[in-house]
């Protein structure tokens, strides 16, 4: 379903990207919207373009990929969202191919994927798929120098969450690349599951193997009612080059099921290419930005939050949108309607439009949210 007709605050003076007859491929819609039942979730999905692509005629930057592999209780649902550079010509074609080329590593590889989730096997999982972002990043900087560009400019965060349809598998496996935000609404409160990045290179502390960081941000760390935001998890820091990421408590969440002994340590590497169809990174650490995983149990009437940087930015920065969702969202509710659930992120209508705020918040708002069922 795409092309949804914007409400009556929508921004007049947004104009239509300028199409070329010989690329017609290329042409998006300024607004997707996706959904439907896997197993006992029920997953909502939209992306809609920014107040910068709008200002400057340009196509929405975000790309979103809902696809499953498989059928019945082994099959895996995909979720990929990935954003090119803000208001950089060419920035859609880079999130696409970084979401199609995900998805076809994981779609051949979904099987023992699935295995992995099914049995719990966080260990495996997290290096496993850091070499599917390894391969995908190889890919975005190889058609960068193919198309004369710099590999900054052609190129795309990107972020994915792996649900499997099996309903005694309450694992959901997220993973990506860059910035963005993982939310988890529960018993009506806003938990922020972002694994956190690991401080600059020029900080002193991050050479310190010993050092752990704690959640960034203003408010951090509080759970009362006026603040939605939870800090949990705790940093982990990129590996050299050439090893495999450990897997750690900081991988998991508080009340998730507790690791086996065997994916405490580094993952033996045949095993870890095994996980996922033997496929090895073209070159390893072809990632401009640490690589994220987090793996969590779900509970019953969980609605699980995947979103690019401009909705993250927004629901931590702005506690009226967190409210709001939050009170439309309530523990135990169906999942909404499509019309109704593209209604409650739409964001001009709800938090107003102006000036100053496309200008804090230019980017496009992609959203996928999983409601976890009986």
């Amino acid at each position: 379903m795409s092309g949804l007709e914007e409400s009556d605050g929508a921004r007049e003076e947004a104009a239509f990207p300028v199409a070329d007859p010989s690329a017609l491929a290329d042409v998006l819609p300024g607004t997707v919207l996706d959904g439907a039942r896997h197993g006992a979730c029920t997953v909502r999905a939209v992306s809609r373009r920014g107040p910068a692509a709008e200002a400057r005629g340009l196509p929405r930057g975000e790309a979103l990929l809902t696809v499953r592999f498989g059928t019945g209780a082994e099959s895996l649902l995909l979720v990929a969202v990935a954003a090119g550079p803000v208001g950089i010509p060419g920035a859609h074609r880079a999130a696409r191919e970084a979401c199609h080329s995900i998805a076809q590593s994981v779609g051949r590889s979904h099987v023992r994927l699935g295995e992995d989730i099914r049995a719990g096997r966080r260990g495996a999982l997290k290096s496993g798929l850091s070499r599917l972002a390894d391969r995908s990043y190889g890919k975005l900087r190889a058609q960068a120098a193919a198309l004369g560009l710099a590999p900054d400019t052609y190129t795309a965060e990107l972020r994915c969450l792996l649900v499997p349809e099996d309903p005694a598998c309450a694992l959901r496996v997220f993973f990506g690349v860059g910035e963005g935000g993982l939310f988890r609404l529960r018993e009506g409160e806003w938990q922020d599951l972002e694994p956190p990045a690991p401080r600059e290179a020029e900080d002193a502390e991050y050479n310190d193997p010993d050092s752990r960081l704690s959640a960034a941000g203003p408010g951090y760390g509080r759970t009362s009612d006026d603040d939605p935001r939870h800090a949990l998890g705790r940093a982990w820091e990129v590996p050299p080059a050439g090893t495999a990421p450990s897997i750690s408590d900081a991988d998991t969440l508080p009340g998730d099921a507790p690791m086996g002994a065997a994916d405490r340590g580094v993952p033996d590497p045949a095993r870890a290419a095994a996980a996922v169809g033997g496929v090895q990174a073209e070159t390893p650490h072809m990632r401009a930005k640490p690589y994220r995983f987090r793996a969590t149990e779900a509970r019953r009437d969980d609605v699980l939050l995947l979103c690019s940087t401009g909705l993250a930015r927004l629901l931590r920065d702005d506690r009226p949108l967190a409210a709001h969702l939050r009170s439309a969202w309530q523990s135990g509710a169906p999942a909404p309607s499509l019309p109704r659930f593209f209604a409650d992120l739409d964001v001009g209508e709800l938090l107003g439009q102006s000036a100053e705020f496309d200008e804090t918040y230019p980017e496009d708002r992609t959203a996928a949210a999983v409601w976890e069922g009986p």
